[in-house]
């Protein structure tokens, strides 16, 4: 029976420790993430790809997907890594390969920057593409190379007619095959708007002269003075506390007899164990 115990006891902290395990590791994966872009016909957009909550990131290894006939990838820019390798042989059909390794440096952590990529809006106004990332690897800095937990957030291009809203431009220009370059930024929220107060109104005097009510006073009841309760006599006090005197003989004998008999059950059970 004890060894029954033990046994579902061991099961249950073992539950306990695996569900702990799962919250931490979810808690604390990766994010790759694109945002969703918009750039008018002919112009580019430089784009960061960010890995978000990196703890000691060793190696990467991905690809970006993209509708070629929306948009196009025209050139992709180091980040944080020692070393970045980025495959732009088949751009033209929508599919990029992207590998980013430290080396013999430290891992990278917190928010890492990537790679920074230049898009091109080919298609026509209002068309939109999927921006996706597949991971192939995903390592840690350690010489076992462990795996990375990781989350993964697409994104969607979408082409813009040329007077409509433009993303910010960016200094230098070039990359974007003649046409304007903008860099993205992230939408800002606004906060909400403050209510203003309304107007107070001021009652207007009333001209000289002219007589004012006076209220009449209004009689308060005043409150019935409370009487002190006596203090008892001594013997009032005496034949009070005579009253306590069952009451603490009878718990002890009581809690005795419980016990007694719980002893006696729990040697009983001992026995036939």
């Amino acid at each position: 029976m004890k060894k029954c115990l033990v046994t579902a006891s061991s099961a249950t902290v073992l539950i306990l420790v695996c569900t702990l395990v799962l919250l931490v590791v979810s808690g604390t994966a990766s994010e790759l993430r694109v945002e969703d872009i918009s750039a008018p016909t002919g112009s580019s957009i430089v784009v960061p790809l960010r890995i978000h909550n990196a703890t000691n990131v060793g190696a990467i290894d991905l690809n970006f997907t993209y509708v070629q006939s929306v948009v196009t990838v025209t050139q992709v820019m180091t980040g944080e890594f020692a070393v970045t390798i980025a495959n732009l042989e088949r751009s033209s059909t929508g599919f990029i390969t992207l590998v980013a390794f430290q080396g013999s440096k430290p891992g990278l952590n917190g928010t890492v920057l990537l790679a920074t990529i230049t898009l091109t809006a080919v298609g026509a106004a209002g068309s939109t593409s999927p921006l996706t990332i597949t991971v192939n690897n995903f390592t840690d800095a350690t010489p076992e190379c462990n795996d990375i937990p990781y989350n993964v957030t697409s994104g969607t291009f979408m082409v813009t007619s040329p007077g409509g809203p433009t993303p910010t431009p960016a200094s230098g220009g070039g990359g974007g095959g003649g046409g304007s370059v903008y860099y993205y930024t992230p939408p800002v929220s606004t906060p909400p708007a403050t209510i203003a107060p309304p107007p107070v109104t001021t009652e207007a005097s009333p001209p000289s002269g002219t007589p004012t009510a006076t209220a009449t006073p209004t009689l308060t009841p005043s409150p019935a003075p409370v009487q002190p309760t006596p203090p008892k006599s001594p013997s009032a006090l005496i034949s009070d506390s005579w009253l306590w005197v069952p009451i603490v003989i009878t718990v002890p004998i009581v809690i005795t007899i419980v016990g007694f008999f719980a002893l006696v059950v729990i040697l009983r059970k001992t026995r036939r164990g």
